[in-house]
């Protein structure tokens, strides 16, 4: 966790990180202010939907990323989020929501956008998300290819504690290696027509990454799953999951570059 916040941190005085955080409940908004702000980012708030459109619209791609509640008066933060995707494709919207996670709007959110944090929310992970929603920005300057992640860092963080920085280490390089495997099997099933093995593979590479992905990527390998067995929609299903495995390996680069926290 110290590793984490010690990262964010430093991004965050380099980088002037800047924050759009919008949600009705006052308290919420000012303790989700206190942290970023004590981080060194910069944060500007809003209370509700329709005013996230206005002010990310008027900042023209200024943000970093947005903290976008899911509940909010005028115009709810699913809605919000859509529209703003409209003018600005690259945005970086995180979803917060007390929701439960079996929900239809959680898993609409989980699926449409970058990532979904669940009330009250866990520090470390909003860090994480944050932190590298800077180093997607950087990329995205240079190569005009942002990315997003599906890497569940809390989850991780529990492994690490449970077997060792180093085992955990092994574990996700080995992770990469039978995912790029499976990208590159749905490939050739998928010309074959062979749905049934399509099917199977994508319950075999859930089984693969369960442990460490988040449930945006979940999500999209049971669409991709249910896909195949219906025998449509393979191709479209096939590019979410390919896009979120391939970020979630990123992902675990920036992880595999971190330093013991022991």
């Amino acid at each position: 966790m110290a590793v984490q916040a010690i990262a964010l941190s430093e991004i965050f005085q380099s980088h002037a990180m800047k924050i759009l955080i919008a949600d009705d409940d006052e308290l919420y908004r000012e303790w989700l202010r206190m942290a970023l702000t004590k981080a060194g980012a910069s944060v500007t708030e809003v209370v509700n939907g329709l005013a996230a459109v206005d002010a990310a619209q008027a900042a023209n791609g200024f943000f970093d990323a947005i903290l976008m509640d899911m509940r909010m008066p005028f115009l709810d933060g699913l809605e919000a989020a859509k529209q703003i995707r409209q003018f600005d494709s690259h945005a970086r919207i995180v979803i917060m929501t007390a929701a439960n996670r079996s929900s239809p709007d959680y898993r609409i959110a989980a699926e449409e956008f970058d990532a979904v944090l669940s009330k009250p929310i866990d520090l470390s992970q909003l860090y994480v998300n944050l932190g590298l929603a800077y180093r997607d920005n950087m990329e995205f300057v240079t190569s005009h290819n942002h990315v997003t992640h599906h890497l569940n860092q809390v989850r991780i963080n529990q492994l690490t504690k449970s077997y060792g920085h180093e085992s955990i280490c092994r574990l996700l390089r080995l992770t990469q290696q039978k995912t790029r495997e499976h990208i590159r099997d749905f490939h050739i099933t998928l010309v074959d027509h062979d749905y049934q093995q399509l099917a199977f593979l994508a319950r075999n590479l859930l089984t693969t990454l369960e442990k460490y992905c988040d449930d945006g990527l979940v999500s999209s390998i049971l669409a991709l799953e249910g896909a195949a067995i219906r025998g449509d929609g393979m191709a479209s299903a096939l590019t979410i999951v390919e896009k979120r495995t391939r970020h979630m390996m990123l992902e675990i680069d920036v992880l595999l570059d971190l330093p013991d926290p022991t």
